[in-house]
């Protein structure tokens, strides 16, 4: 599927208006962090991070993800099959990355967190 989430350079063109717009402010912007010394510092996304709301938005905007079966076309390993899945309702779970939500980002602060 990573192959498929390669749309920076475009822009994300193919993702909806309000996607495109919030992946602009996260990442189309600088966003300054008060250091632990009070000193600026230029707040930093790991790659994972990125990555992970890049995967979610194509997974809605791009492939319509509805349900279990839209999911299941990605499996590659072959072994996911609809009885893994109890829900009827829509989940989608990432892993972010070492850091989100942890002790490094309640230090550093970060867009959308106003220490």
């Amino acid at each position: 599927m990573r192959g498929s989430l390669n749309r920076r350079e475009s822009g994300y063109e193919d993702g909806s208006a309000p996607s495109r717009s919030l992946l602009q402010w996260w990442f189309g912007r600088t966003h300054l962090v008060t250091t632990p010394d009070g000193n600026q510092s230029e707040f930093q996304y790991f790659f994972a991070q990125r990555e992970a709301l890049e995967t979610i938005i194509y997974l809605l905007d791009v492939v319509g993800y509805r349900d279990k079966y839209d999911l299941m076309r990605f499996d590659a390993s072959g072994e996911v099959k609809a009885s893994l899945f109890d829900e009827t309702w829509r989940r989608l779970v990432v892993k972010m990355a070492t850091g989100a939500g942890g002790r490094h980002d309640r230090q550093q602060g970060g867009p959308g967190n106003d220490r």
